[in-house]
């Protein structure tokens, strides 16, 4: 169970994470979460 909370919580940092890596005007976006 541990597991597939880790796996969910890393695919949903990775999914906020990446875009602004890749895609810097997302940060304003990122900001208001």
């Amino acid at each position: 169970m541990c597991f597939v909370y880790c796996v969910f919580l890393f695919s949903f940092l990775m999914y906020f994470e990446w875009p602004i890596i890749f895609k810097p005007q997302l940060k304003i976006v990122h900001g208001h979460l």
